[in-house]
């Protein structure tokens, strides 16, 4: 299996919940705008498509959407709005670790 590594600067959160959830399939908005699902180019629709028929086999499936803090938040919220439309009911967000004071 090959492997991408991408680099997307996430926000910061001061606490994070365990991710216990087995089937979770990771949504990245990247900095080039660029949708990616578990590390693969990916349209909006398709994406909808492809959710929808996991949901069909996996009702539990989580969503972790991350994107990088230069997408503006109405993109961001279009995003969630399309996994909402493919019947994802658990969506978690992905943060990076709170910024120190100093």
């Amino acid at each position: 299996m090959f492997t991408q590594s991408l680099s997307v600067d996430l926000r910061k959160a001061s606490a994070a919940i365990p991710d216990e959830a087995q089937n979770v399939i990771d949504l990245v908005l990247d900095r080039d705008r660029q949708l990616l699902m578990d590390g693969d180019l990916i349209t909006s629709a398709d994406m909808q498509y492809q959710l929808q028929a996991l949901i069909a086999v996996e009702a539990g499936l989580v969503v972790r959407l991350s994107a990088d803090t230069v997408i503006p938040y109405g993109q961001v919220a279009e995003i969630m709005g399309v996994v909402r439309q493919s019947g994802v009911q658990r969506l978690a967000f992905a943060v990076g670790p709170p910024i120190e004071a100093d």
